[in-house]
């Protein structure tokens, strides 16, 4: 039996959007933040819960993690 370690930062819960886009991240956040056409910056302040998309940003999100992470809750990603 294999067992993962969940990366630094890993959320065990997915309480607000943005630990959905912290479990997604597959790639480094400067590709991250150009597929959700904003800065790096902006990425990592909605991570560390600075503060939150704009509304604006929903379907570009919705789109990256093909799911709307408002409606849904991942019981696992393994």
């Amino acid at each position: 039996m294999v067992v993962k370690t969940k990366p630094k930062g890993y959320s065990e819960s997915f309480n607000h959007m943005v630990d959905h886009l912290r479990a997604n991240r597959l790639t480094d956040r400067l590709q991250h933040a150009q597929r959700l056409n904003t800065s790096p910056e902006s990425l990592l302040n909605w991570e560390l819960g600075r503060n939150t998309p704009m509304v604006s940003f929903i379907a570009n999100i919705t789109h990256y993690l093909g799911y709307c992470p408002l409606l849904h809750t991942p019981k696992s990603l393994g």
